[in-house]
């Protein structure tokens, strides 16, 4: 309790880090706090998607929490390119992208001032351009990925309904850990996706 109160002390003065995140993550864990944990791991994984012992823990923690709520099937290249989109960032893609367009710029520019270069500047503008379309398509679904907020349920059990009102039918209950997108707001509701495709307010 002592770390976890340090922690949030640095948290609230400084910049966030993933290293941070991280720890806030572990103490949460060893508190029993499950949801917390998890946003704080997933916090660090988002400042850095490759950190092998964040992903480590949040796999275990996966393992603990009540609601283990899996995507539908999908085919084979869509899985892999999930799981590339998964270990980037949306600012590491952009990057790849702008570079990608200022060596197509720089080759253009070359092969107008020394028109000799022009059969070698055509070749590397095809090289890049075959680059350039497969870094759109991963930042199209790191954009999909990223564009709605996700959350963690930090309170033991939620009930969504069918409508953004007390009164309308029971969806299904989620318990603390489980992670959604929010898709909609109306005042105090929040409307909500899962990773299998239901949704409710």
């Amino acid at each position: 309790k002592g770390a976890l109160a340090a922690y949030e002390n640095v948290f609230q003065s400084s910049e966030e880090t993933a290293a941070l995140d991280y720890n806030l993550g572990n103490t949460h864990f060893r508190l029993g706090h499950k949801g917390k944990a998890l946003l704080f791991y997933e916090r660090a994984l988002r400042i850095s998607p490759r950190d092998p012992d964040i992903l480590w823990n949040l796999d275990i923690l996966k393992t603990a929490v009540a609601d283990r709520i899996e995507s539908p099937n999908e085919g084979l290249i869509i899985y892999w390119i999930r799981k590339i989109v998964d270990r980037v960032t949306i600012n590491e893609i952009n990057l790849a992208l702008s570079g990608f367009l200022v060596l197509w710029m720089a080759i253009a520019a070359l092969t107008f001032i020394f028109p000799m270069m022009k059969s070698a500047g055509r070749g590397l503008g095809i090289l890049i351009l075959i680059l350039f379309l497969p870094a759109s398509v991963l930042f199209g679904f790191k954009w999909l990925d990223v564009k709605d907020p996700h959350v963690v349920i930090l309170d033991r059990e939620i009930h969504a309904r069918y409508g953004p009102s007390d009164r309308e039918t029971k969806a299904f209950t989620l318990h603390e850990g489980a992670e959604a997108k929010v898709a909609d707001e109306s005042k105090d509701w929040f409307y909500i996706t899962l990773p299998d495709k239901n949704s409710g307010w």
